[in-house]
């Protein structure tokens, strides 16, 4: 009955197959599905012991002259695939249950559990398989005896913290082969633990190595309800989120500005009473570890408008990942398993080792379905470009498939769309900039923002020279982080189709739409004019640079509210032009517009 995992038989004499805290967080309790132990030694290394009833971790004198040892190691195995592979583990623990030991009780280092680096069978695995750690995870050091007790009584167990190796596993970055058990030192003459295998009463779950694993399935946005700003200068906008997951049903929030400064009262989901530009969402769960940010975009109704989107790191993934396995055997060292997620480069690279990498950028940014990018600027700041075969050109690649910053690795790496894709002309060795226009990405990432993936940064080809391009990632210094420049058209005018804007003393980039249906621009002045105040206008064509010719009456404004029929001025579709009024003390303001089809 080998392999068999008897986890509902186990957690239903456990008190529950799984439990929740704060509604989100389970629990989950494994059963061995392998294991074994194997001695070194002249006449034990070529032995399986697969089918022997106990686990057992030793070191043994086998001869005085010259003096040598022979040491048993344990390796185990469990069943993981039930582990969503984006779940955030919060707790681990390998138990063992001990039939003898005289361990120390208490974070003891005379055990040590590592990772396997390679793949065994019960049936088949001898101490001449060579089954050696993996380098890539740190080994855990430390382990406790602890009680358990049930309805049957008090069971012990040797238990170790295998929090970090279980992330691993359960996000694919490392290749499940279970763990390696060894006494430390592994030399000397020591008093064997022994512990219960799968083999001592088959069938029985009581005595199998356990693994109880806590986690939880991290936040994400699932949708998102945007109210655009009536104008440029008003503060009407608003953003509506909905969050799914986390590790408890209550969470708290903050709104930032896109300076990165809390909006004051900004601590309900819900963010009212704001002006046009970008906003960031803080929201966190009751574990420490969850906390997600996300920024959202908030236009201007039936206008253009233009944002920038420079955050730190918080709103932005990216990382690289490396193909490359250097060493064999026991002292291989998986390169293709390590996470960059905290590094503040990212290269795509090719040389002669041969290795290569490629990297992965995301912004956590919703753009609203209801939002038009015309174009999304993306800049990419350089940091020793090195094209010493051949040209670096690049590809930014639309990913198609879920991955994590903290997570990610060449062994686990999503998979990239062909289209659309934007190329990224060569660049000098040094630290060149790069300003490409990603508007073709971004307004596939807004059809379904929550399968907004990112792009993936990699080389036109790879052939087998020695080239690089590479940027700085959002670990990077302020001012040299990926940042989006984007230009923004709202086509949601609402039910109020009068729309009126508001004339600034400056000329500034923004553009309000005159729509060509009936060519009457609404104004909303600031301040109202004295009775017997006087406003004139002009316009000019800022397309060709030419004036409009056109006769408008001076108009009595007694109030802010001015409507100017443009009908007879003869403007042309798509041209952008410059009002500037004058009132009767001489002060100038301006609006620039744009006549559009609508």
């Amino acid at each position: 009955m080998k392999g068999k995992n008897y986890l509902i038989l186990f957690c239903l004499l456990f008190s529950g197959l799984t439990k929740s805290y704060g509604q989100s967080i389970t629990t989950a309790v494994f059963d061995a599905t392998e294991d074994a132990h194997t001695k070194s030694g002249a006449t034990n290394t070529a032995v399986n012991y697969g089918s022997v009833n106990e686990l057992i971790i030793s070191s043994t004198t086998y001869s005085l002259s010259p003096l040598s040892y022979y040491s048993t190691r344990s390796f185990v195995k469990f069943d993981l695939s039930a582990i969503p592979s984006n779940a955030i583990i919060t707790s681990a623990k390998l138990r063992l249950r001990v039939k003898s030991e005289s361990l120390v009780t208490t974070n003891s280092t005379e055990l040590y559990a590592d990772l396997a680096n390679t793949t065994w069978s019960q049936s088949t695995i001898t101490h001449n398989s060579g089954i050696s750690n993996n380098t890539i995870v740190s080994t855990v050091t430390t382990s406790n005896f602890v009680t358990v007790t049930d309805i049957f009584g008090s069971i012990d167990y040797r238990e170790f913290d295998v929090k970090n190796h279980v992330q691993a596993l359960a996000e694919g970055r490392i290749p499940n082969h279970g763990w390696r058990i060894r006494r430390n030192p592994d030399t000397g003459n020591l008093t064997p633990a022994i512990y219960y295998s799968t083999e001592h009463i088959p069938g029985n779950a009581f005595f199998y190595p356990k693994l109880e694993v806590k986690y939880y399935i991290p936040m994400t946005v699932t949708s998102a309800t945007i109210v655009q700003a009536t104008t440029t200068s008003s503060a009407d906008g608003s953003i509506s989120p909905v969050i799914a997951g986390g590790s408890s049903a209550s969470k708290t929030y903050q709104w930032y500005n896109s300076l990165g400064n809390t909006i004051p009262g900004g601590t309900s989901l819900n963010l009212t009473g704001r002006t046009y530009g970008w906003y960031g969402l803080k929201v966190s769960g009751t574990d420490p570890s969850d906390v997600m940010y996300y920024a959202f975009l908030i236009g201007v109704k039936c206008s253009t408008v233009n944002v920038t989107f420079a955050p730190d790191g918080n709103y932005v993934d990216d990382t690289y990942m490396i193909n490359n396995i250097s060493g064999s055997g026991t002292t291989a060292v998986f390169n293709t398993q390590v996470n960059n997620g905290n590094s503040s480069l990212i290269p795509a690279s090719e040389n002669l080792s041969p290795m290569t990498t490629e990297g992965l950028l995301r912004f956590r940014l919703w753009f609203d379905p209801n939002l038009t990018v015309n174009s999304a600027n993306l800049t990419l700041y350089g940091n020793a470009h090195a094209p010493t075969d051949r040209p670096n050109t690049s590809y930014l690649k639309l990913v198609n498939a879920p991955w994590a910053e903290t997570s990610v690795a060449y062994t686990n790496r999503p998979v990239s769309l062909i289209t659309p894709s934007v190329t990224i002309n060569s660049i000098v060795a040094g630290n060149g900039n790069a300003t490409v226009n990603i508007a073709s990405l971004v307004n596939s990432w807004k059809l379904n923002n929550p399968q907004n993936y990112g792009c993936h940064f990699q080389l036109s080809f790879y052939e087998g020279s020695v080239t690089k391009m590479q940027f700085n990632s959002s670990e990077a210094a302020a001012g040299s982080r990926p940042s989006l420049a984007l230009n923004l058209t709202s086509t949601n005018c609402g039910t109020n189709t009068n729309l009126y804007y508001v004339p600034e003393e400056n000329v500034g980039p923004e553009i309000a739409d005159l729509r060509n249906s009936d060519k009457t621009l609404r104004i909303r002045y600031k301040d109202y004019f004295d009775a017997d105040g006087f406003l004139n206008y002009s316009i000019k064509c800022l397309t060709d640079d030419s004036s409009v010719t056109l006769t408008l009456t001076p108009k009595n404004a007694n109030t802010n509210w001015i409507e100017i029929n443009l009908n007879a001025a003869g403007l042309v579709l798509g041209n952008v032009y410059l009002l500037e009024l004058t009132d009767a003390s001489g002060k100038k303001e301006y609006l620039k517009f744009k006549v559009v089809n609508s």
